[in-house]
């Protein structure tokens, strides 16, 4: 199962997913522990006890009420709202060392110049950006060390097992510098101890991940738009009660939930608004390095590695978006 919120009219609402059948079970009108509740209960214990792994995000109320409903269940974090961190804190680093250089000509090629690229995975970089993070290693050896931090974070998921990859995070922590302006990443470290049991039981799972709920909401979020000022009970209705996706979504005798990407969008003249989406405030917190200037937040559209994990549903998504 999946959970994640989706900010629809200033308020976040809650997407259930099942992940093994790429269905939409429920959209919470609330982000509560109570909600959950009271979604669930109509289904008995003996089917509640068959969820055996729920995928979401670090919100901690949903952590007691999770444990209640579905007893069999253990918690995985989603490992991009692990990894995303160590963008955040590259991009944290680059405007620290932005920020102290008086050259303010310098300070702009700086952020105009490598930040998409200090971003980019290592083995996606172009010829070109390869080459500005050579020459910036001269220049700012503490970014290009951060890029290689940020980096080898990324790795840790490249390994093949639980014990592997616990093994990987104790050699990270302990390569990380001792210098000040590598705190964010010290941050991340303290976070994952947090959160262990969950952040490592991705192996555990077979590599679960919540790509597919992300991907549901992006098309939510496209319906809302497109019928623009639309009541949420009417809302909710149409994502889950297109008979289509529930169509997609029943296997003989039993329904999984609709099919949201099967769903087909209303029609509108009017123009689509953006809805500035925050993908995730409480993860802000969870690490304390709100931004100090006014630039965007990060934005999954500029990782390659959530693009690259959930290209079939984001085409898909973009067909439907585009009709």
């Amino acid at each position: 199962m999946g959970l994640d919120e989706v900010k629809i009219g200033k308020i976040f609402r809650t997407t259930v997913t099942n992940l093994q059948r790429h269905t939409l079970v429920e959209l919470l009108e609330k982000r509560s522990g109570d909600s959950l509740r009271e979604a669930f209960k109509r289904y008995s214990l003996p089917e509640r006890s068959r969820v055996r792994w729920i995928c979401t995000d670090m919100y901690r109320p949903f952590e007691k009420p999770l444990k209640d409903m579905f007893p069999a269940a253990e918690w995985v974090i989603d490992h991009f709202h692990v990894v995303r961190y160590g963008n955040d804190a590259m991009d944290t680093i680059r405007r620290a060392i932005q920020n102290q250089l008086i050259d303010k000509e310098q300070a702009k090629g700086l952020k105009k110049g490598l930040r998409y690229t200090l971003l980019t995975r290592q083995d996606q970089l172009t010829e070109e950006q390869a080459k500005k993070i050579e020459a910036a290693s001269t220049v700012w050896p503490a970014l290009i060390a951060a890029y290689g931090i940020k980096e080898d974070l990324y790795g840790i998921y490249n390994e093949g097992n639980r014990q592997d990859a616990e093994r990987a995070f104790v050699d990270w922590e302990a390569n990380i510098p001792a210098d000040e302006i590598f705190e964010p990443f010290r941050r991340i470290a303290k976070m994952i101890h947090t959160f262990h049991e969950p952040i490592f039981n991705y192996w555990s799972s077979n590599n679960l991940t919540n790509g597919y709920t992300e991907c549901a909401n992006g098309l939510i979020r496209t319906i809302d738009r497109r019928a623009r000022g639309m009541r949420f009970k009417m809302l909710r209705g149409m994502v889950l009660y297109n008979p289509n996706a529930l169509q997609s979504g029943t296997i003989g005798p039993r329904e999984y939930g609709a099919s949201i990407l099967d769903e087909e969008l209303p029609t509108t003249n009017e123009s689509e608004d953006n809805d500035n989406y925050d993908n995730n405030e409480f993860d802000a917190d969870v690490l304390g390095i709100h931004d100090q200037d006014p630039e965007p937040d990060y934005d999954w559209d500029d990782d390659p590695d959530f693009e690259d994990a959930t290209k079939p549903a984001r085409l898909q998504l973009l067909k439907i978006a585009n009709q």
